[in-house]
């Protein structure tokens, strides 16, 4: 393995192509699916938002 390769330089060999651009595509999914369990996550804690606002009002209309 040349010395361009271990500092991140890029290789002409094909099968090390092939390999970073796995590697890209891989990031590239994690990096959607992180944001989309953010997103999940954020719409869980507004939902329980809603719930105890609901709950709220359902124990105050009880009172």
């Amino acid at each position: 393995m040349s010395c361009s390769l271990i500092s991140g330089g890029t290789s002409s060999d094909p099968q090390v192509q092939e390999m970073e651009r796995r590697v890209e595509e891989q990031k590239r999914i994690v990096d959607e699916l992180e944001l989309r369990a953010k997103s999940e996550n954020q719409e869980l804690k507004a939902r329980q938002l809603r719930l105890k606002a609901a709950k709220n009002d359902a124990k105050s209309r009880n009172i």
